[in-house]
């Protein structure tokens, strides 16, 4: 591969690892609330008017149809979601959406960065890789996305694990 597109591609790394943390901890952060992450597949009418929802706001698990207990193998039964697909929301319908973004108590400012930096991500599939602004500012942006990212990450950990000391000691109902 041509060395000045492999040094030009080198410049998305910081944007690649910034989106795969966040996209994986907001959909880590939705399942924990009792969101659906993957979408919702419209074999039916009532699937398919979730399925539009979800596009604008996330779905509780609680409204999808029931799990199908499958024979894994001889001895494991796995439960399957069959109105789920395999592929998960995107980000961006994440980011993009004033609902999800309530929903996960993602301040305006850091939905506004990160989608910033997901359309620069993006341009790599099309191979539109240009010279990255390195400011002062780009720098400043990071720092905060990973601040905010560190922060809200301990801050759900205390709580969930409050939550489940709780549900451990059979002090709260389910």
């Amino acid at each position: 591969m041509n060395s000045k597109l492999v040094d030009l591609v080198d410049v998305y790394i910081d944007d690649l690892i910034i989106v795969a943390a966040y996209e994986n901890y907001l959909k880590a952060k939705l399942l924990i609330y009792g969101y659906v992450i993957h979408k919702i597949d419209t074999i039916n009418d009532a699937l398919k008017k979730l399925a539009n929802q979800q596009k604008r706001k996330p779905i509780e698990i609680k409204h999808i149809p029931s799990s199908e207990k499958r024979l894994i193998s001889k001895s494991k039964m796995e439960e399957v979601f069959t109105s789920l697909k395999k592929q998960t929301i995107d980000i961006s319908n994440i980011l993009g959406q004033k609902k999800y973004c309530d929903s996960l108590n993602l301040p305006s400012e850091i939905s506004k960065k990160l989608s910033q930096i997901v359309r620069e991500r993006n341009k790599i599939h099309y191979w539109v890789v240009q010279l990255t602004n390195l400011s002062t500012s780009r720098f400043e942006n990071i720092k905060m996305l990973s601040n905010y990212l560190s922060n809200d990450v301990n801050e759900l950990l205390l709580n969930t694990e409050e939550h489940f000391e709780k549900l451990r000691s059979g002090s709260c109902a389910t």
